[in-house]
């Protein structure tokens, strides 16, 4: 072979194999352009359903407002030296008020000028303000409120307003995007992203609540929490102690709960619940074990009203509620929920387990009282008056909220005018750990011991006010 034949055939070869590499790199190029459809060099904000947060602060915008309430507090005259550290609650009132302002978000859920919004936001407010996305002002009246929920409904004087639409009962997923609305640290039309942590979370609330890592502080309360579908999922709600400046975890109420309280307190102005007078707790592992119970499935009943409903129906403590109104009990939350949410004067099928036995019994679901303690710890009419209090047993819901050291005592709700407990100073929120040097671990404890004192006794009270521990004496009457 002659050496121009030989350069010839190389150069052949190169070639050839120069193609292959070129069409192998062009097809892995190509294979591996297809999941990844984003230009490194022109990041994008589209989400995974095609939508962009643009278009969604466009869509979601035009419903959110601004809260601003005042309110008026009594002023009161200074004491001279050194009596005013005595006589702190005995001042003269001198006849002048000082406002306070306070701040939040909401939003608008019906053209018509509806507005929800958190109902700590415009508790005792003496004027309330409402700067709409069109930096119109108005005076806003409330319509009705619910702290149970943290909701309230407020109303403008507008019609034709910008409306958000309800994301479907329990639609939200974990894992999906959310966007929180709101006017953080007083700076309006703010937006934060993140998606939904977890669901059902019961932390400082009475009510299961989502949780979310978008931004939600004291100033964002109130405003929406929506999916990529501009669809209200739920309402903003920063927890005592746990967001006033964010730390990386919010919160907010459901969209199935939030709708169920709108609609009560725009027909009547409040919320109102059942009650069967039952006291719950999850189901002990151990038991849970024995009956093979899904792990956190079912409600112990620890506790029962001598006049509640189910009490009046057969139930029993130590029953453990298997289904409620057809429903199965997978949570012993998901039962408070489901009874509170039960329409008043209703008549349920509860399927529990005693003994060993499955057995069924028939509910008359009455209306939730005012104070619960009172409606659970009363065998003795007497004794409900005899301090002029009411109490409640320390859930870990309200350790949560009032930072208590343990859950042992009885925090006072309640506190009657001119009664034996206000002349010697106890408070609402004061929890009591003993009577006469008597340990009180519940309202039974207190219950018990007033009932062997007679009337014109003197008692002392140990109780825990603000983390610090403190003795009352005070005369029964």
């Amino acid at each position: 072979m002659s050496v121009k034949n030989g350069i010839a055939i190389g150069a052949g070869i190169l070639i050839l194999i120069a193609a292959c590499v070129l069409g192998f790199n062009a097809v892995f190029v190509k294979s591996r352009s297809i999941p990844n459809s984003l230009k490194t060099a022109a990041p994008s904000t589209e989400t995974t359903s095609g939508q962009t947060f643009e278009n969604l602060v466009k869509e979601v915008e035009g419903a959110v407002v601004n809260i601003h309430t005042e309110q008026t507090i009594k002023n009161f005259a200074p004491l001279p030296y050194p009596f005013g550290e005595f006589f702190e609650n005995s001042r003269p009132y001198s006849g002048t008020r000082e406002a306070y302002t306070g701040l939040g978000s909401g939003f608008i859920v019906n053209s018509n000028g509806y507005i929800l919004t958190n109902s700590r936001i415009v508790e005792n407010a003496s004027r309330i303000r409402i700067k709409l996305n069109d930096n119109r002002i108005m005076e806003g009246v409330v319509v009705g409120t619910d702290p149970r929920t943290d909701l309230a409904v407020l109303k403008v004087g507008a019609t034709g307003l910008p409306a958000l639409r309800f994301a479907a009962s329990n639609s939200v997923k974990v894992g999906e995007w959310v966007a929180a609305f709101g006017c953080s640290f007083g700076l309006d039309k703010t937006i934060t992203a993140g998606i939904v942590s977890a669901k059902r979370r019961a932390i400082g609330s009475e009510i299961p609540l989502l949780q979310t890592d978008a931004v939600i502080n004291s100033e964002n309360n109130g405003g929406p929490l929506v999916n990529l579908h501009g669809e209200a999922v739920g309402v903003n709600i920063a927890l005592s102690g746990l967001n006033r400046s964010y730390n990386g975890i919010g919160f907010a109420i459901p969209s199935e709960i939030v709708q169920k309280v709108y609609s009560d307190l725009t027909k009547t102005g409040e919320k109102k619940r059942g009650w069967i007078g039952a006291r719950i707790q999850e189901v002990a592992p151990e038991i849970a074990s024995i009956y093979k119970l899904p792990e956190g499935a079912g409600a112990t009943i620890v506790e029962l009203a001598p006049d509640g409903p189910a009490a009046k129906a057969g139930l029993q403590p130590g029953d453990i509620v298997l289904e409620y109104n057809k429903q199965p009990v997978r949570a012993f939350r998901d039962l408070s929920t489901a009874v509170m949410e039960t329409q008043i004067g209703s008549t349920i099928r509860m399927r529990i387990v005693r003994d060993g036995r499955e057995l069924v019994y028939n509910v008359s679901v009455g209306e939730r009282p005012s104070s619960i303690a009172e409606r659970f710890h009363s065998p003795d009419a007497s004794n409900r008056g005899r301090l002029g209090i009411t109490v409640e047993n320390v859930t870990p819901e309200i350790q949560l909220y009032f930072h208590l050291t343990s859950r042992e005592g009885v925090i006072v709700v309640e506190v009657a005018q001119r009664s034996s407990a206000e002349g010697g100073g106890v408070q609402p929120g004061d929890v009591i750990h003993q009577i006469n040097r008597l340990p009180v671990h519940g309202a039974n404890d207190l219950i018990a011991a007033l009932h062997n004192l007679s009337d014109g006794s003197t008692v002392l009270l140990g109780i825990e006010r603000q983390g610090s521990r403190l003795y009352l004496s005070l005369q029964l009457e």
